[in-house]
């Protein structure tokens, strides 16, 4: 090959196209096209997530319209000019002249991609923080595309020489590779559909689109180039093959050849799509890869299981060995008969075992098209997992995505057939609320063992629900989680009388959770848990225990016998259950559940045992301190309330949710924990979350009305138990009593509860792991008192053995609440809450299970980049005039109050003036001193009144402000999204038309120069 040829024609053609302003203009053209596709429809803004991903539906489309304007001069202007047979006679063969064209329309090419990326990645950054990777790899996608669709236009261009006409054809030859994106909707059938996108430009290009290069992509884009430019050799050189009057046809042999080609591409194409042995995550974020653990259970996948059946095989062989053996020597045995059917009937269940795990495990995964904002990534990370657990395990994993509404076909076979119904989300569009039914389910499938996940929700990672379904189906055996029956009734179906009239109890979600990964036992703590005598007892591989506190003197010690006997146990005790209200704090009375008895009596709540008895045991107490007595305390005592101590409530003093600040209801009370909290780092660099499987990686979670954990001192023998704080808060923190916070909210002044607020200045630790070798005593004979213990435990250690305890405490039992599943499925519209409760109750008992696959699967989250600029300047525009009504009307009811409080002041002053002045004249009498009280009541009486007639006056004039500044914040929203489109769609094709004056007037310049001036025009 001539290099020197090839360089001069890549040169000739290059330098052409950018002589003229003609290519400028196409130039602007594109680039003005695609940053309409991207940035001017609402949804970029609704999807609020700073990528390309408008664009990229419509790139290939988009293409169809760009490039055969680059290749239809390529051979059809030669052609017009006559210039064609000068390139023919030149010392350089076809191939050299169809690659040095080709160069130069792809050199063409490149250079419109370079103005793109750099207008396109300067706009995505003036509004938010776009992945770079993403960027870059979406940019890639668009070149490799453009490598395949200019050699077939070039195709277009050597059929023809009228340019008109080589457009045409230039378009037609790729439209067969894009018109693929509407499959579905003129092919009926869904195989069809999906080959169809595999085989075109759609299934290939979608790889890039998601941030991932791989050798897949590569391979096919440029086998198709190859195979296109192989056509333009044959068109070329048609005057070597077409014959003449003397020569002999040679048609027959280049379309051999040329067929030959295509299979060899074909066979190229098919063997790297099932063998992707390179594919490479160009995002910064990792949004595409899969973590370590999901690709080791991947590999892992019936491994275990085919040993066990093989085992099971030899050992049924042998037994049917035997059987028949003992049958043919007594061949009327009709019990020795039956042995041998049985034993084939066993063995023939081993073989339907063994084709089951051989056949894939089958996903159908049912997607809308169309999403709200607020779920706009999760779709997208929804596919991007699917396609990449498709890639690692496809002779182990049969997926299929169905692209679906909620009125379409495949909409009634996911109900159907696997009970998967559009669920109805609420989200924010251009200011405006709105309600949508949306498709994020899949189901897992093998054999008859199928895990349905109905809806995958915002706070829980695709990656860990995809993998725990398809190990969950592939597994013959779960282990056993023991849920214990206490007042926090999680399974449900309870009947109480608490609110006067029978309610039952519904079923906690986290059940349903657990449900998916263990077999769940609900236990009954009046029979014994553990009993080493019993060798046919159940035994339970965890243990959740939800408010022991509430258990009865006969329950407790049955609970505290089996954490003794080494029972891993996750144990969830709060002083003041917030959401749970039907269950007592830890150191209240159990509430009535029975209905009322004879002659309208209340039946009186059972008593309460004494927590103390197991976390004494445990070397651990609850924040609390010791009342005084009133009589509503005797009278509490006397119904149950088990000491005189009261455990403390921790509260903190920071909340990272600007939107939530001024809402009422949320006290300090309501405990956020994550690093950005006050002082909630500290000098050993140590942060709210330990580094501890359980909590490593979590970044945030949310509190409620929690306790304090602390490890006693002096325990003996007990310091053989490690205590390990998982979970701490900041350190503006402090404690309250329950009796304040309760008060507060009986009176409705939830903010009143500051005024007993005491600080502290401490970290408080809300979760704990404890762990280590104790004596395993009874519960009857366990003390209470450290130092008592600790020199029992001396006398003893003879005739007690030791056992290995493993115990995770946590302060707060609204952990395991519904509230925190349905803040998942539905969360509030404008609100990105990170609460990852749910990820560490899962992983606490995963943990305490000893089943650590999905510790750091589950903790997991994709950070796509969102247009944060673009919401920093919306909450400028639009919060900050509702904060300021907001301070303005804090400040205007403080002044009523204010005023009230002056008034009712100044009326006792007033009284308290007279009745000394009546006091020193002597004039003091019943009547007068009654008349001053009177007096003195009816202004305070009187400022009350007032008080609350001004509050609700300034609460309407602040809630009609409020109302008018958030719609003028939408119109201000609408404004300035529509700057933002006007300027990503006007600027970027100002660059290539600036060039394209500069080298113009270069030009112009150079063709003047020595020129006389009188032939200058």
């Amino acid at each position: 090959m001539k290099t020197n040829v090839l360089s001069a024609i890549f040169r000739r053609n290059f330098v052409a196209y950018f002589s003229s302003p003609t290519g400028y203009v196409f130039i602007a053209l594109f680039m003005c096209f695609s940053s309409v596709a991207a940035f001017w429809f609402d949804e970029f803004f609704n999807a609020n997530l700073a990528n390309l991903d408008q664009l990229n539906k419509s790139f290939l489309w988009l293409m169809l319209g760009f490039v055969p304007s680059i290749t239809m001069s390529i051979w059809a202007d030669e052609r017009r000019q006559g210039t064609d047979e000068l390139l023919l006679t030149i010392p350089a063969n076809d191939f050299e002249v169809v690659a040095g064209k080709y160069l130069a329309a792809v050199a063409i090419y490149s250079v419109s991609l370079a103005f793109s990326l750099a207008c396109n990645g300067i706009m995505l950054a003036s509004m938010g923080e776009p992945d770079i990777g993403l960027l870059a790899a979406n940019y890639v996608g668009y070149w490799f595309v453009g490598l395949a669709m200019i050699a077939l236009g070039m195709i277009g261009s050597f059929l023809s020489g009228n340019l008109t006409v080589a457009f045409v054809l230039g378009f037609m030859c790729n439209l067969p590779f894009v018109v693929a994106q509407l499959a579905e909707s003129f092919i009926p059938w869904r195989e069809a559909t999906d080959f169809a996108k595999r085989w075109t430009f759609v299934g290939p290009f979608e790889d890039f689109t998601r941030g991932v290069i791989s050798l897949s992509s590569v391979t096919y884009f440029c086998a198709v180039a190859a195979f296109a430019l192989y056509v333009c050799l044959i068109l070329i050189g048609r005057r070597h093959w077409l014959g003449g009057r003397d020569g002999s046809s040679m048609i027959g042999h280049y379309a051999v050849r040329g067929l030959a080609l295509a299979a060899i591409v074909g066979s190229a194409v098919f063997v790297f799509a099932n063998h992707d042995v390179i594919r490479a995550d160009a995002t910064s974020a990792s949004l595409n890869s899969l973590s370590q653990d999901t690709r080791d259970m991947l590999a892992e996948l019936h491994v275990e299981e085919a040993k066990e059946i093989e085992k099971r095989r030899e050992s049924l062989k042998k037994d049917l060995a035997d059987a028949k053996k003992a049958a043919a020597a007594d061949e009327d045995n009709k019990d020795l008969q039956a042995a041998v059917e049985k034993a084939e009937q066993r063995l023939r269940q081993v073989e339907l075992d063994e084709a089951r795990i051989q056949e894939p495990i089958v996903i159908d995964a049912y997607i809308s098209r169309e999403v709200p904002e607020a779920y706009a990534a999760k779709r997208l990370d929804l596919i991007s997992k699917l396609r990449e657990f498709e890639n690692i395990a496809k002779r182990k994993l049969a997926i299929t995505i169905y692209d679906i509404d909620p009125a379409s076909v495949e909409a009634d076979q996911a109900k159907d057939r696997h009970s998967i119904e559009a669920r109805r989300v609420s989200d924010e569009t251009r200011g405006q609320y709105l309600s949508k039914d949306i498709f994020l389910g899949a189901s897992v499938r093998s054999g008859l063992d199928e895990v349905v996940i109905e809806f995958f929700e915002l706070g829980v990672p695709v990656e860990y629900e995809l993998i725990q379904a398809i190990v969950t189906v592939s597994q013959s055996e779960r282990k056993t989680l023991g849920v214990i029956k206490t007042d926090a009734d999680l399974f449900g179906g309870t009947f109480n009388f608490a609110g006067g009239a029978p309610e039952s109890s519904q079923q906690q979600p986290i059940i349903r959770e657990l449900k998916k990964h263990y077999e769940v036992i609900d236990v009954d703590p009046n029979e014994k848990i553990v009993d080493p005598d019993d060798p046919n007892a159940r035994k339970y591989d965890v243990l959740l225990v939800a408010q022991p506190s509430s258990l009865t003197p006969q329950q407790l010690p049955n609970v505290i016998d089996a954490v003794m006997a080494g029972v891993p146990t996750a144990i969830f005790e709060d002083p003041f259950p917030f959401w749970m209200q039907e269950v007592p704090g830890t150191d209240q009375p159990k509430r009535p559940q029975q209905p009322m008895g004879m002659m309208g009596m209340p039946q009186p709540p059972e008593p309460k045992g004494n927590i103390d008895l197991l976390f004494a045991r445990l070397g651990v107490q609850l924040v609390r301190d010791r009342f005084e007595k009133d009589e509503q305390d005797f009278a509490a005592m006397a119904r149950g309330r088990p000491t005189d101590h009261e455990a403390l409530v921790v509260w903190q003093r920071y909340n990272p949710y600007p939107a939530l600040r001024f809402s009422e209801g949320l006290t300090n009370e309501w405990v956020f924990v994550n690093d950005n909290a006050p002082k909630a780092i500290d000098a050993d660099g140590e942060g709210c979350f330990a580094d501890d499987p359980v909590t490593s990686q979590l970044y945030e979670m949310l509190f409620l009305f929690p306790g304090g954990i602390i490890k006693k001192e002096n325990l003996g023998a007990r310091d053989q138990l490690k205590f390990t704080p998982l979970i701490r808060t900041g350190e503006e923190s402090g404690e309250i009593r329950y009796r304040d916070i309760e008060g507060a909210f009986r009176n409705r002044t939830p903010f009143a509860m500051r005024e007993h607020e005491v600080e502290k200045n401490r970290r408080y630790c809300l979760a704990a792991r404890i762990e280590g070798e104790i004596e395993s005593l009874p519960a009857a004979e366990l003390p209470i008192d450290a130092a008592k213990e600790g020199n029992d435990a001396k006398k003893d250690a003879k005739k007690n053995t030791k056992t290995k305890i493993s115990v995770i405490l946590v302060s707060d039992v609204d952990m395991l609440h519904r509230e925190f599943f349905r803040l998942r499925a539905n969360p509030i519209p404008g609100l990105d809450l990170q609460f990852q409760n749910v990820p560490f109750v899962l992983n606490a008992i995963d943990s305490l299970a000893g089943d650590d696959r999905f510790l750091r699967i589950r903790k997991g989250r994709q950070m796509y980049g969102h247009l944060t600029h673009v919401e920093r300047r919306v909450e400028e525009v639009v919060t900050s005039e509702i904060e300021r009504q907001i301070d303005e009307a804090e400040e205007t009811f403080k002044k009523i109050e204010k005023d009230a409080e002056k008034k009712r002041k100044d009326a006792i002053d007033e009284a308290q003036k007279s009745f000394e002045e009546m006091k020193k004249r002597g004039e003091l009498n019943i009547s007068e001193v009654k008349a001053l009280e009177d007096k003195a009541n009816m202004t305070r009486a009187s400022a009350t009144v007032e008080e609350a007639r001004e509050k609700d006056r300034a609460d309407k004039k602040f809630r009609k402000d409020r109302e008018k500044a958030i719609e003028d914040g939408k119109r201000a929203t609408y404004k300035l999204n529509d700057a933002y489109k006007w300027r990503a769609t006007l600027i970027p094709p100002i660059l290539p038309f600036v060039v394209g004056v500069i080298v113009y007037l270069y030009r112009r310049s150079r063709e003047e120069e020595g020129a006389a001036k009188s032939r200058l025009r």
